[in-house]
């Protein structure tokens, strides 16, 4: 996909937009420039008749961010980069909207103020995605949803930390006073992940502690960091709060007693800090638990039989980092 900023101004005459009058009485010059591109993205601060996020008409919407401070304390930086998203995946596959929130970017989203939970999820859910699996795409169509998907992901990995995507963006650009590394931590925290896991399952994960070590991450471990003598739920519940992401690992044992504790408060933190919470299944274990419901609207990353997957190992920094490795 090529993106192009537009060249003439453009506003609305009327007091709030209308379909599709606002549309077909645009200025000449905008109109030029909209018979020019597959798609245009007109943004206004006016409202919607229908108080609408957008409508479109033909190859262009006109996107209403009215009230914007009322809906999310996220810059209007984001919301546009979602909608532009959000508009393309529409034009692939509209004819499927949820009507509840789910977070999913396929929401209809009648209360207004579920964007905002909308662009710190940023994805598509599980069953959006086998819909989409299951249409005859063609291959140019199936690129640009995996590019969208990309986009969805520094929505929300900067929309999670209260970024402004523009910002974020940057951040993720080497340039010759700054190389970017994955060793970049947006929210200062002193590890960048926390390994929960069951005591039985301890070697496989200490072999995915030295892959990420590698890869230059700071991995919170509790043999690494509980020296004797101190209360173990203490020191865990201390390093919960200071980490930046947290990967819980699924064995064929289920979860550890403490783990179940450790997982009541990752989530709380997720929901409270906006950090990633990555499942992650290990050889022999193919979904998560069906009692957890919840994790299934995160996505997750499953080793087939040892810690070195270099794929797998790519997919747990890309989600620990928000940074994809090349």
């Amino acid at each position: 996909m090529r993106f192009k900023a537009g060249k003439s101004d453009f506003y609305v005459s009327t007091r709030l937009i209308e379909h599709p009058n606002s549309y077909t009485t645009l200025p000449k010059d905008i109109l030029a420039e909209v018979r020019k591109a597959d798609f245009t993205f007109l943004f206004s601060n006016k409202q919607y008749y229908n108080n609408y996020f957008f409508e479109t008409y033909g190859h262009a919407a006109i996107v209403s961010l009215y009230g914007w401070q009322l809906l999310s304390t996220l810059s209007r930086n984001n919301g546009i980069v979602y909608f532009i998203a959000e508009l393309l995946m529409l034009r692939i596959y509209g004819s499927f909207r949820h009507d509840d929130i789910t977070g999913c970017v396929f929401d209809f989203r009648w209360n207004k103020a579920g964007i905002d939970l909308a662009m710190r999820n940023a994805f598509v859910c599980r069953s959006c995605l086998g819909r989409l699996s299951s249409l005859k795409l063609s291959a140019h169509q199936t690129k640009i949803i995996g590019d969208l998907t990309e986009i969805l992901d520094v929505v929300g990995k900067a929309s999670k930390w209260n970024k402004d995507i523009i910002g974020f963006w940057k951040s993720l650009t080497p340039t010759k006073a700054k190389k970017t590394k994955p060793t970049d931590n947006p929210t200062g925290s002193k590890y960048d992940v926390f390994l929960a896991h069951n005591s039985i399952d301890k070697p496989f994960v200490e072999a995915v502690k030295s892959q990420l070590e590698k890869r230059g991450l700071r991995p919170w471990y509790d043999k690494d960091n509980i020296a004797p003598g101190r209360h173990f739920q203490d020191v865990t519940q201390n390093a919960i709060r200071s980490v930046s992401s947290t990967a819980i690992f699924f064995g064929k044992q289920g979860l550890g007693r403490w783990q179940v504790v450790e997982l009541r408060s990752f989530i709380s933190q997720c929901v409270d800090r906006g950090i990633p919470v990555i499942p992650v299944l290990l050889p022999g274990v193919n979904k998560l638990p069906p009692k957890l419901v919840f994790l299934n609207e995160f996505s997750w990353v499953k080793f087939s039989s040892s810690a070195d997957e270099k794929e797998v190992i790519d997919s747990l920094v890309w989600g620990v980092t928000g940074i994809r490795p090349q």
